[in-house]
């Protein structure tokens, strides 16, 4: 439960949410923490597929400096930076970082509006320092546009598509357009999280697997389990 909590908390971060109804389907598999549900199987492809993303057999980024930056602003340590991740952003937390925050915000920000500048991609600054950045950019929505046209451009070997996908459902909902991958929860009035208006639901799965998330009914679960 406790490393469950940890990982649930490092997905979390701010956002103004437009009234856009919850996607009803998924609210129906939501509502499943009343009984029994699934967790993430960790021992499916998304699960594999993430750890082979983020794992860092040796220091093979070029700038440590902002690594270490990145890391100490978002609370993170290389460790936990490199978890497994569930797959969800919740509504109703607080961003990360503080002064510190600022200040790394201040300087992705300077990144993004000059041309040819390094961003913090797996190459630059490792895998737990592009999550790092992925973390500090919640709820800034320039930031957040910014970063995922960079990370985008970088590719998916040096952008990690999980990360990239909750950014992508993130902007959407916050332009008033549907989710594709269901990873931006909001609570309904009984506190049950869950997606809000999901295009194409019937094939999230697909997409969600496709950006090594775990099937959005476990990610439900996770998201709802006391």
């Amino acid at each position: 439960m406790k490393g469950r909590r940890v990982m649930v908390m490092a997905a979390m971060s701010v956002l103004a949410v437009p009234a856009i109804g919850l996607s009803q389907g998924a609210k129906a598999a939501a509502t499943s923490r009343v009984g029994k549900c699934a967790l993430p199987d960790t021992t499916k492809a998304w699960a594999k597929d993430q750890r082979a993303w983020l794992v860092e057999p040796a220091k093979d980024w070029t700038n440590d400096s902002l690594r270490t930056a990145l890391l100490h602003a978002a609370g993170l340590d290389a460790k936990s930076a490199l978890a497994l991740k569930p797959g969800f952003t919740l509504k109703d937390a607080s961003a990360v970082g503080g002064t510190a925050g600022d200040e790394v915000r201040a300087l992705l920000k300077q990144r993004l509006a000059t041309r040819g500048s390094e961003w913090p991609t797996r190459s630059v600054v490792g895998a737990a320092g592009m999550h790092a950045a992925w973390m500090l950019v919640l709820g800034d929505s320039a930031l957040e546009a910014g970063a995922t046209r960079r990370f985008m451009e970088a590719g998916p070997a040096e952008s990690f598509a999980t990360d990239v996908a909750m950014l992508e459902d993130r902007i959407r909902v916050r332009n008033g357009r549907g989710q594709l991958y269901g990873t931006m929860l909001v609570a309904d009035a009984q506190g049950v999280y869950a997606p809000t208006h999901l295009e194409d639901e019937p094939h999230a799965d697909l997409r969600r697997e496709g950006a090594m998330l775990p099937a959005l009914k476990q990610a439900l679960c996770a998201a709802n389990k006391k």
